[in-house]
């Protein structure tokens, strides 16, 4: 059991979910990954298909810390693969809405030519706990292990960088969940976490901003069932207050298991 698995809990069935949002999950708001995993957890509950294929959704609206309500509906279901919409509200509000392809192993053509980012190992790296300013002890970030390639965080930064952030992550959790939704479900944490401190890289000294995040795609390539994650962000472009994301997600062995796509939008930061 890990704390992700206790924090997306759901009670009811078929396509119709109650859970409640976990105060250690926010930073500025409930975060869209942590809310994303809930979904994808609803999802899995709702079909007899084995793994999530991709999943994509809109954030709409910002929920408050408390209940919420998750409706997963089949559009299209074949044999060897099925189509759901899903959305989760809070007293009738919408917050998110999206749509997501699940299914089963089957035969085709292998290969597989991505390469992962020639960096340290993680046993080489230093915790941010043991970086002097680089934890927070706050919220989200208990939920993780993280240990920077750069062996830094943007707010350490005097200079402005290319807007790349790549870490070894891992849950805070001694225990793995063997389910394949919940495994992925930290997926989508870490793929829609991490797209602002990549951005946050590029605009050192400039605090006017905030940039929640407007969608998140993330396709699913391998199951992956291990603790450390190697999380390679970047936001290469931001025009006209919308920052374009781009992440992937190896495992330890050097395999892309998952990828992601995200737009944020800039917000002026609350108290400038």
């Amino acid at each position: 059991m890990t704390k992700l698995e206790r924090d997306t809990r759901l009670e009811g069935s078929a396509g119709s979910f109650r859970g409640t949002l976990h105060p250690d999950w926010q930073v500025w708001f409930p975060n869209g990954g942590y809310m994303a995993a809930m979904l994808l957890r609803a999802i899995g509950e709702s079909t007899s298909f084995v793994q999530p294929l991709s999943f994509s959704c809109h954030y709409l609206s910002v929920p408050k810390i408390g209940p919420v309500d998750i409706s997963v509906l089949t559009i299209k279901q074949m044999r060897n693969a099925e189509s759901v919409v899903f959305q989760m509200t809070q007293d009738t509000k919408p917050i998110i809405h999206g749509i997501a392809w699940v299914g089963r192993p089957v035969d085709g053509y292998l290969h597989n030519e991505m390469v992962m980012p020639d960096v340290p190992h993680y046993s080489e790296l230093k915790p941010t706990k043991e970086i002097p300013g680089a934890y927070s002890g706050e919220g989200l970030w208990t939920n993780f292990e993280q240990r920077p390639v750069k062996g830094d965080v943007h707010w350490l930064l005097q200079e402005a960088e290319e807007p790349v952030q790549q870490d070894w992550m891992r849950f805070e959790s001694d225990d793995l969940d063997e389910s394949p939704y919940l495994s992925a479900a930290r997926f989508l944490v870490l793929l829609d976490t991490y797209c602002w401190t990549a951005a946050a890289r590029r605009h050192v000294g400039d605090p006017t901003y905030i940039a929640p995040t407007l969608s998140l795609t993330v396709d699913f390539h391998q199951q992956y069932h291990d603790h450390w994650m190697l999380l390679d962000s970047g936001v290469p472009i931001s025009e006209q207050g919308y920052m374009k994301a781009s992440n992937r997600l190896w495992s330890e062995d050097g395999k892309c298991i998952a990828s992601g796509m995200a737009t944020l939008m800039c917000r002026p930061r609350p108290g400038q």
